[in-house]
């Protein structure tokens, strides 16, 4: 069975031998599939942050050397960080000349970039031992007398973390999918991308920057929905990384006077169109997103903002045994059979199957 047949939807955790939807998450594992070491990943977080093949010590270095001369002064909120190629010497390479970072931009990272826990990507079964009830037939395999089972990999949901970021990232889509199919209907959701001009986000914090491109969207004709910040840019030729402030939006309205608005305040504001599939878009987009210790990465606004909807929560599917609808149980295998690392159904002889036994049962 296939990669993509097992996991079709890429919404669940993976093993850290697979390819992940970011190439860069699989750069913090080495050729044996295990992860880097601490130091040896600050290192490469720091060369794909930069853009270049300098760290970010570096650049702290340089910004120093010229701090008389900065265009921005000291008191102004978003203290400029601005590399050029005399400073990187003759082994650093930029992407382009004068990429500016602001410090708040070193507090963001890119999903898959933290540590994983010990248990990520682990496999497990869950299944029925309910024998006496599989008596049945089926048409592949034989299922009387026989136990099911189901297999399937640890997750921890975190975005930082290289094993289970996809699972987060499927998650929070289908979060905002959710949403969006309990919101008013106001005709078919879009995606709107809200850039600010860079002699705005130098002098800017994260915060006042997300208020702005809220009351930029709306002036163009957003109603409201979904907002992801993006840092970060790739540069299409050299596939660098640089870092380029810019907000992805999911959600309702008709987009009108975006010329008029880029000469009057100097945000671009770009219309991708309706959209198929949101959990698709949304998906993407989480793939690539601005993680950060202190802020969500998907906030609301607007006419579907916390304060001005409420939908019902999404009710989780119990998962029963297929055969006899009892509720599936974790189990634990002490057998001598080797039983498959691949998610999917199977049907097991009972001989070495467990119950596992719950936290309070004194084992």
């Amino acid at each position: 069975m296939s990669s993509a047949e097992l996991n079709p939807c890429r919404g669940q955790g993976h093993s850290p031998k697979q390819e992940g939807i970011l190439p860069i998450a699989k750069s913090m594992q080495d050729s044996k599939g295990d992860f880097v070491s601490k130091s040896a990943k600050k290192e490469l977080v720091s060369q794909l942050y930069t853009g270049c093949e300098i760290g970010k010590s570096q650049i702290e270095a340089n910004y120093q050397k010229r701090n008389q001369n900065r265009e921005c002064s000291s008191s102004e909120v978003g203290k400029a960080v601005q590399v050029q190629p005399k400073d990187v010497g003759s082994e650093g390479r930029l992407v382009d000349s004068g990429r500016i970072w602001v410090e708040w931009g070193f507090e963001w990272l890119l999903p898959g970039h933290g540590m994983p826990y010990s248990d990520c990507g682990q496999w497990r079964s869950r299944g029925c031992l309910n024998v006496e009830g599989h008596s049945q037939q089926g048409l592949d395999e034989e299922h009387a007398g026989m136990v099911f089972v189901r297999r399937y990999q640890r997750t921890c949901f975190r975005a930082e973390c290289p094993v289970c970021y996809e699972s987060w990232a499927g998650k929070e889509a289908g979060k905002i999918a959710w949403r969006l199919q309990h919101a008013p209907k106001q005709g078919r959701p879009i995606h709107l991308v809200v850039s600010p001009p860079v002699d705005v986000w130098i002098r800017s914090s994260y915060e006042s920057l997300r208020r702005r491109a809220y009351v930029v969207a709306k002036q163009s004709g957003f109603r409201g929905g979904s907002c992801i910040f993006h840092h970060l840019r790739q540069n299409k030729i050299t596939q660098k990384w640089y870092f380029s402030p810019h907000f992805h939006m999911i959600g309702f309205g008709w987009i009108k006077g975006t010329k008029e608005g880029f000469e009057s305040h100097g945000w671009v504001v770009k219309n991708v169109g309706i959209r198929k599939t949101v959990s698709g878009t949304a998906l993407y987009q989480l793939s690539h997103a601005g993680i950060h210790k202190k802020y969500h990465t998907v906030t609301w606004f607007g006419a579907l903002a916390y304060n001005n909807l409420k939908v019902p929560p999404k009710e989780e599917v119990e998962e029963v045994c297929p055969i006899c609808g009892s509720p599936l149980q974790p189990l634990y295998y002490f057998g001598s059979k080797k039983i498959p690392d691949e998610r999917g159904d199977f049907w097991f002889s009972p001989e070495g199957w467990i119950v596992k036994p719950s936290r309070h049962s004194g084992w």
